[in-house]
């Protein structure tokens, strides 16, 4: 999630990422809107029993909107889009069953047309930034999924214009205000000591799922629905799922860092007044100080048998204290793409190594030398295999084609 959620938090362009953040005081929200949570009293413990002392620090590293979805109301009537000749370029990418989408300079934005459209929506264009969904026949005729790494880096106000100014570029002028039917905060902290487990969490939500890999907790996911609280470590979901690398360099460090994701759906959203991206940026620390204080909380195990009396876990007490201090708190943080690039082909180059090995072993297998073969020669007769394939005009296709695909965030 990504741009840190206080009031007009991206939509007057004053969205900031979290980094290392230290909280402040923070201003009310609308009559009506969660109160806040008054500081842990002195007399409430300061770690959990299993905790060694000195406690372990939870610093927060990031925080902000990591995914919204939104729809947009447009007029599909205007003569300024050009409907049939979407229809043509898709139908044209379905008929060369060998391309996975096509590039296309569409109003102010370079966009990949896939070849499938997403329910109910006929067509979907998408770049590095988000997911477009448009349907001629269908109110709200557009809908946008808001990507993570557009979010962090620019937030939420400025994707937002970016869309607008997108929808008036192609002729889709928007008829009323956006509706938002998702959203996703997250907040990463530093966790360099997992001390909680499923017992840990008190919640009026019905499922509570915990998911390990190898006997060691990765994944906790509370709620279904409108409302889902998850914590899991980042840095593993990183390395085997989505490889969102960068966040290692806004992180300034490669591990233990555990997400705390909360994810808002519509009904949820409406209970909190919150139908437009502008109401999220003013009320969205409102629903989040609900959630992680009533629907949801990490708790010390403790003696009493209402669990809801339990104290507080530290990285919950951490959380709520940086959730009062979204609205005047904030460093901004960049990124440098190269080295994100480098990062991601040193993971290849390791691959490629562990496939060297495995050559190695057939060589050996099918010669009838005693010695082991060196990397040289498993390079050598490679690099033989490698150019017998080869084909100049095949590798610059695919190169060209993997070029755009990687520029497009596909």
């Amino acid at each position: 999630m990504t741009q840190p959620v206080g009031p007009a938090a991206g939509v007057q362009n004053r969205e900031r990422i979290v980094g290392r953040a230290q909280a402040t005081s923070a201003g009310g929200g609308r009559a009506g809107s969660a109160r806040r949570r008054p500081a842990p009293s002195a007399e409430q413990p300061d770690s959990c029993a299993t905790i060694p002392s000195p406690p372990v620090t939870h610093e927060l590293l990031l925080a902000g909107i990591d995914s919204l979805y939104a729809s947009y109301y447009v007029d599909t009537r205007s003569r300024g889009f050009d409907w049939d000749a979407l229809a043509y370029e898709r139908e044209t990418l379905r008929q060369a069953k060998a391309n996975r989408f096509k590039e296309l300079p569409f109003g102010t934005e370079q966009l990949a047309l896939m070849p499938m459209g997403g329910h109910p929506y006929t067509y979907v264009l998408r770049n590095a930034d988000f997911i477009i969904r448009l349907g001629e026949n269908i109110v709200p005729a557009c809908h946008v999924q808001f990507l993570a790494k557009g979010l962090w880096l620019s937030g939420i106000g400025r994707q937002h214009e970016r869309i607008l100014v997108w929808l008036r570029s192609v002729g889709l002028t928007p008829t009323r205000p956006e509706a938002v039917g998702r959203v996703d905060f997250a907040f990463d902290y530093n966790t360099p000591v997992v001390d909680f487990g499923k017992d840990n969490i008190v919640s009026r939500a019905e499922l509570v799922a915990a998911y390990h890999k190898n006997t060691v907790p990765q994944t906790f996911q509370i709620g279904k629905g409108s409302t889902v609280v998850r914590l899991y470590d980042k840095v593993a979901e990183i390395n085997e799922a989505s490889d969102k690398h960068w966040f290692f360099e806004l992180w300034g460090q490669t591990e233990n860092v555990w997400r705390i994701e909360v994810q808002l759906r519509r009904d949820r959203l409406k209970l909190g007044a919150i139908r437009t991206i502008e109401d999220m940026a003013e009320l969205g620390a409102d629903a989040l100080r609900e959630t992680v204080s009533q629907h949801t909380t990490l708790r010390c195990v403790g003696q009493d048998t209402n669990r809801s009396r339990w104290p507080l876990h530290p990285l919950w007490r951490a959380l709520q204290s940086d959730i009062d201090g979204l609205e005047q708190t904030g460093l901004i943080r960049s990124i440098e793409d190269k080295a994100g690039l480098e990062w991601r082909r040193r993971r290849l180059v390791l691959q490629a190594y562990g496939y060297l090995k495995r050559l190695g072993v057939y060589e050996y297998l099918q010669s009838d030398q005693s010695a082991l073969p060196d990397l040289d020669r498993v390079i050598d007769a490679l690099g033989d295999d490698v150019r017998a394939l080869h084909s100049a005009g095949s590798w610059n296709h695919e190169i060209e084609r993997l070029i755009a695909q990687e520029k497009l965030g596909l």
